[in-house]
């Protein structure tokens, strides 16, 4: 009787973790990378987040969708150095930082 239990427990085990997650809550971090020294933008710049990846236009700007709640924004670019910062937002609001 005890074997046919652990069979049971262990079939709603299984069809409890095929059920439907909710979708995750988006929001976008968008901003403009800009030198610190002359304040020039500065294009081709990869910015990335949650295992996701933008890289700034010719005027250094960006734009990217990550799940909301606190995230850690990676910037790199050849010659410089590599810059990491946390940030977070609400799902409802666009955020942007420099």
């Amino acid at each position: 009787v005890v074997h046919c239990a652990a069979a049971v427990w262990g079939a709603w085990l299984a069809s409890a973790s095929l059920q439907a997650q909710p979708a995750a809550v988006e929001r976008e971090i968008a901003g403009v990378v800009r030198h610190a020294l002359t304040q020039e933008p500065l294009a081709g710049v990869r910015v990335s987040a949650a295992g996701r990846e933008s890289v700034s236009d010719a005027q250094g700007r960006f734009a990217l969708r990550v799940p909301a709640g606190r995230v850690e924004v990676a910037l790199a670019l050849r010659g410089f150095y590599p810059l990491t910062t946390s940030i977070a937002s609400s799902a409802s609001r666009r955020t942007e930082f420099r």
